[in-house]
């Protein structure tokens, strides 16, 4: 859906075709009003506008001076300039900063549909273009090093990606790589100096860390570069031959060698750097980046400039509950509300205790400490406390009760309910209370010039939000509120007043008595002078 803005001094020729063009039928969702240029450029900043039309004749900033800003700042905004004179000087400044069409006044509803159904063709057009596949494979090769390291990244972190869909992302990256390969993981610690610099310094010499390693391996290794949360540097290495595994271990070593040499003779820095055994890529490749991260440190310590090879190293079989710290985490899926994701983690979580854990007390205790961690978090984020929030249940954070897994999914599952209950509550009634604020602003403001604008900053939204929040929480939009005020208001004075009809229209803000009468009779389908006779007679 579409938005639109109209711009001139004279309200009623504003209202009119904001009342009169049937919008929905050319997918405009939202008709924003200005009054003045200035106006125009606010609700520019603070909303999404498609397409602007503007009277070039207006005070303080004529419409022409409005389009040559908005075409500086919003270039994809559509302009159509509307004039009551035909002159080509205009036409010639309105070719100039590219408005898209230029209208004579008064306006026939069905040229103004015409020219924004053609616009908004074209921008269906803009758009389709943008979004694709050349666009996008265009957009990729200019990202490539940021989206093969997120995907590393993600791997590394246990997220589950289905063997067919990892194949297609690294094609896609132009990677040499293969789901059925045998790989070597190097960790990279930054070390010395290093630790010194800033972040954006650090940065640098990050990328200039990569650039050496490639230069370093390129003669025998295809690598993968990538970084971790513990701001260690990654780095798959996949042999281009295939030497025998003696070799192939050694020239690695060697390699790692060397890498660490250059470092320190081009960058004036240390580096240590841990080779990983080699592993299937990708089903061993989160347990061999574990084995890794406990590793180096457990080996390295505050040591620096080591290089640390895996392949004479023995290890136990890690013993976490490893769903439970696999991307998404807990807290993610809870501060997103994804209530079923997160029913769905915790599944997974349950079936591994129950399958390699289920009599070990300490393996459930863990479970219960990071989802009661995750718990307690959004509880206290969104200013709650536990024991208020479960009511009755006093012993809800008692972990004598947590001896089975059974009692740990009932635990979780109870609690989840009660946070999405109060989440979905304090929801509706934080939305009630913004209906209430904004109904309060424009009774308050019914004799003001309000535009949409005013009206989200007395609840310091965005003016998009707030319409769509409102329509959905009443059924009407804030503009066909406004209306129905100002013509119940209207009707009230009709009855109890001596007010002339141009008195009242001006009162209401409709400075053309005739166009008020046109929409009084739409309302009550009388016009307002036979709606106070009829009052009169009744009463």
């Amino acid at each position: 859906m579409y938005c639109v803005l109209i711009v001139d001094d004279e309200e009623h020729l504003v209202e009119s075709l904001a009342e009169t063009t049937d919008w929905s039928r050319m997918s405009v969702s939202t008709v924003h009003k200005a009054y003045s240029g200035e106006q125009a450029l606010d609700i520019l900043k603070s909303s999404q506008v498609d397409i602007v039309i503007t009277d070039i004749k207006m005070p303080e900033m004529t419409g022409i001076e409005l389009i040559e800003i908005i075409h500086e700042r919003w270039k994809k905004v559509k302009c159509i300039l509307l004039t009551g004179y035909s002159d080509f000087n205009f036409a010639k400044q309105a070719i100039k900063f590219k408005a898209t069409d230029y209208l004579l006044k008064p306006v026939e509803t069905e040229e103004l549909e015409a020219s924004v159904t053609q616009i908004i063709a074209g921008l269906r057009e803009e758009w389709g273009r943008i979004a694709s596949y050349q666009q996008a494979v265009s957009a990729i090769k200019e990202n490539l090093p940021l989206l093969k390291s997120n995907l590393l990244h993600d791997l590394l972190q246990g997220k589950k990606i289905d063997l067919p869909s990892l194949e297609e992302k690294m094609a896609l990256l132009e990677m040499p790589f293969s789901t059925e390969d045998s790989l070597a993981l190097l960790l990279i610690r930054m070390e010395g100096t290093f630790v010194e610099y800033d972040y954006h310094t650090l940065s640098l010499m990050e990328y200039a860390v990569g650039n050496i390693a490639a230069e370093v391996f390129a003669d025998r290794f295809w690598i993968w570069i990538g970084k971790d949360p513990h701001d260690y540097l990654t780095m798959l290495v996949k042999p281009k031959y295939t030497p025998d595994a003696q070799d192939k271990n050694t020239l690695l070593e060697l390699k790692a060698g060397e890498l660490q040499r250059s470092v320190q003779l081009y960058l004036k820095g240390r580096i240590s750097v841990l080779v990983s055994s080699w592993f299937g890529f990708p089903d061993e490749l989160t347990a061999t980046y574990r084995n890794s991260i406990g590793t180096l440190r457990q080996l390295a310590g505050s040591e620096d400039e080591l290089v640390i090879t895996m392949n004479s190293l023995t290890f136990a079989e890690s013993s976490i509950v490893e769903r439970l710290y696999e991307p998404p985490l807990l807290t993610v899926l809870l501060e997103s509300a994804r209530w079923d994701a997160f029913r769905e983690k915790v599944s997974r979580v349950i079936d591994e205790l129950e399958t390699r854990w289920s009599d070990s007390y300490e393996h459930i205790m863990e479970a219960y400490f990071v989802i009661s961690g995750a718990f307690t978090y959004i509880v206290h984020k969104n200013g709650w406390r536990f024991f208020e929030l479960m009511g009755n249940d006093h012993r809800i954070l008692d972990t004598s009760r947590m001896t089975t897994v059974k009692a740990l999914r009932e635990w979780t599952y109870r609690v989840l309910d009660k946070i999405i209950e109060e989440s979905e509550k304090g929801r509706k009634d934080n939305r009630q209370m913004l209906i209430g604020k904004i109904q309060a602003f424009i009774q308050e403001h019914l004799y003001a010039d309000l535009t949409s604008h005013m009206i989200a900053e007395c609840v310091n939204l965005n003016p998009a939000y707030v319409s769509r929040v409102y329509k959905l929480e009443t059924g009407e939009s804030i503009t066909e509120y406004i209306f129905r005020l100002k013509m119940e208001e209207a009707a009230y004075l009709l009855k109890y007043s001596d007010k002339k009809i141009y008195e009242i229209s001006g009162e209401l803000r409709y400075q053309n008595p005739q166009y008020f009468s046109k929409l009084f009779r739409r309302q009550y389908n009388m016009s307002p002078q036979e709606y106070r006779d009829a009052m009169h007679r009744s009463g």
